[in-house]
């Protein structure tokens, strides 16, 4: 059965990494497009706790969401 390969055969990445990248695609999108707070960002984008979000989105980007927000990059 092939559907528990989680999709890394095609891709190169695991299901993981794509539902990540999905997640933080939605929160640039929410960060430019609303002025819900970042901390309302992060739950609605699925985050559990803000520092996470805030954590992952400096290790993929470079910049916290704020420092995103702010600039416009």
């Amino acid at each position: 059965m092939g559907g528990r390969r989680g999709g890394s055969k095609h891709t190169g990445r695991n299901c993981r990494d794509i539902i990540q990248e999905t997640k933080l695609q939605y929160a640039m999108e929410l960060l430019d497009n609303s002025e819900l707070s970042i901390y309302h960002i992060a739950e609605e984008c699925g985050y559990s706790s803000p520092s996470h979000f805030f954590r992952v989105f400096r290790e993929k980007y470079g910049i916290t969401p704020n420092e995103y927000r702010v600039n416009k990059v």
